[in-house]
């Protein structure tokens, strides 16, 4: 029903996850993951320069980030899309392995969430 309201509402994506949101529902399309961060968030991101900033999914694939970001750990523009993501470069990447003052803590603290976010998006493709 939910679904069907929206649909005849015509809602951008915003207000249409801000009515399933109010229902309090989810829609179908609730597990895809986002790949690419909406324009308001990236415009966010952004605007937080000079800060270093970045924006993750629930599975810590980087949406968007900020030059200060990238001057801070490395160009994620240069990497390809299926590799901006913060856990494989944390375990990956020979320069970021050093960056986490506590390596193994943020290690063990992002494997608890990538389990705790699988079962909170089941149907999601990992």
């Amino acid at each position: 029903m939910v679904e069907a309201l929206a649909r005849a509402l015509r809602l951008p994506p915003d207000e249409r996850a801000y009515l399933f949101h109010l229902a309090p529902q989810r829609p179908r399309d609730a597990d895809k993951h986002a790949t690419v961060a909406p324009p308001p968030l990236a415009r966010l991101v952004a605007d937080l320069s000079p800060l270093p900033a970045m924006l993750m999914n629930h599975r810590y694939g980087l949406l968007a980030w900020n030059g200060e970001m990238a001057r801070l750990l490395l160009d994620f523009d240069t990497l390809a899309p299926s590799r901006r993501n913060a856990m494989w470069l944390c375990l990956m990447r020979r320069e970021m392995r050093e960056f986490p003052v506590d390596r193994e803590r943020v290690v063990w603290e992002g494997i608890a969430h990538l389990r705790a976010a699988g079962a909170a998006h089941p149907t999601s493709s990992w």
